[in-house]
């Protein structure tokens, strides 16, 4: 099991004791010359640190050839390993959404084979991710269909081969959708996304994603949708993504093909995945202020994002969850500090006109969610502060104080909600 990107133990090698001391905490069983199990959904910040890059089990007996990795750890108590061939938690995608429910599983898909999907699948607040050894190919089978809502794809090679009856294999039911380092195989005459119904809106990402099989289209051109947004960052090898007449919003790199307007994303606005450092996209707003937009998923933070710069936004898409954990925590926790905070948290420095909107804030330490230090017209819009552990002194969920520089005017709090789940304070 590895901790850091160099070290790598192998079950082989692993005496209870060592498994004790360099592997230790629960979601982990087996050494002295036996298989080690992984049981990903019992995952402690024991087994993987606030610094881990890349978790990886690896079988000894295989020679290497069997690597299963989760990246952007922590994993939430919700996760799977779906393996076709039976090695996972369960066979097919359908099985595991039937068992974990929507909203919040982490799915971890078996890389180098195919995870076929023949019925209709709800995977709203799903993420998808790699297990290793290749692309873990979702391909469309006749009545197959993915039902989307603010969920996440990532490192999964999308297919919608030439005998799928219907026109789209994933249904853009509740936007936002992300695809994060995708590969797209759509057939002649069929499309990656569309919508059942007419949708308003319509807001997708591709991120260093590509179309290797460039016969079809990605997104189908007979779908209704009023203001079609969708958002290409970064580059991939894989192939230019067909977009048709669909207008396209991408950031100068030159990757889709579309006979709609393309629109350069502003250079003051910056798309953050989970697992990316959400401090420094803030510190790379100017002094003119810009806006830091959080991809679907949970972004965990160690320690206080601090927000500097007047006319700073940071607005989520899909529900994103900033989350901090006592475990993995090593900010301060002073009645000053929170996983938030509007300017400096000593109150010497406010700032002005900044908004925090359309995201959770899950915390876990003796900490505030969301501080506001004087400042003028600072708003909260869609913010839900949850405290998920007991308090040792008071702690709120969303605060506003004067600066000690100057009074705090024009606080704006609109559709905010500020909650405990087993804490004594709010």
């Amino acid at each position: 099991m590895s901790k850091t990107k160099t070290k790598w133990i192998e079950d082989a090698a692993v005496t209870a004791d060592k498994l004790n001391t360099d592997v230790a905490g629960v979601g982990l069983t087996g050494g002295a010359g036996t298989a080690l199990t992984l049981d990903a959904a019992s995952l402690t910040a024991e087994t993987s640190p606030a610094d881990t890059d890349l978790l990886i089990m690896e079988r000894a007996s295989d020679a290497g050839k069997r690597k299963i990795a989760f990246q952007d750890l922590p994993i939430s108590s919700k996760t799977a390993y779906v393996s076709p061939g039976g090695s996972g938690d369960y066979l097919t995608i359908d099985a595991a959404i039937t068992a974990l429910g929507q909203y919040g599983p982490i799915l971890i898909l078996e890389g180098g084979v195919t995870h076929t999907v023949s019925t209709t699948v709800d995977v709203r607040g799903v993420q998808f991710r790699a297990g290793g050894g290749g692309y873990p190919d979702i391909t469309a089978a006749t009545g197959g269909k993915l039902t989307t809502g603010g969920t996440c794809f990532n490192g999964c090679r999308i297919t919608v081969p030439s005998g799928f009856a219907g026109t789209y294999f994933i249904n853009v039911d509740d936007p936002p959708v992300a695809f994060r380092e995708c590969d797209f195989k759509p057939a002649t005459g069929k499309f990656i996304i569309g919508a059942d119904s007419s949708l308003t809106t319509c807001t997708t990402y591709f991120i260093n994603s590509g179309q290797s099989l460039q016969d079809g289209g990605m997104v189908d051109s007979g779908a209704t949708i009023t203001v079609p947004i969708f958002s290409v960052l970064g580059t991939s090898s894989m192939g230019t993504m067909q977009f048709g007449a669909w207008d396209v919003i991408e950031d100068n790199q030159g990757i889709v093909d579309t006979t709609g307007t393309i629109t350069a994303i502003p250079s003051n606005t910056f798309y953050v995945n989970p697992g990316e450092s959400i401090q420094t996209r803030l510190d790379s707003v100017g002094s003119n202020g810009g806006e830091v937009i959080l991809l679907p998923g949970t972004h965990s933070v160690v320690t206080s994002l601090n927000i500097t710069q007047d006319g700073t936004v940071i607005r989520g898409v899909g529900d994103p969850t900033i989350e901090a954990l006592t475990s993995t925590w090593t900010g301060g926790t002073t009645a000053n500090d929170a996983v938030v905070n509007f300017g400096s948290t000593d109150g010497t420095t406010p700032v002005n006109g900044c908004t925090l909107r359309d995201i959770r804030v899950s915390v876990e330490p003796n900490i505030h969610g969301v501080q506001i230090n004087g400042g003028t017209d600072n708003h909260t819009h869609e913010v839900q502060a949850y405290s998920t552990a007991l308090k040792s002194s008071l702690r709120v969920g969303i605060l506003f104080t004067d600066s000690t520089t100057a009074m705090g005017e024009r606080f704006v709090c609109t559709g905010c909600l500020a909650t405990s789940d087993d804490s004594t304070t709010a």
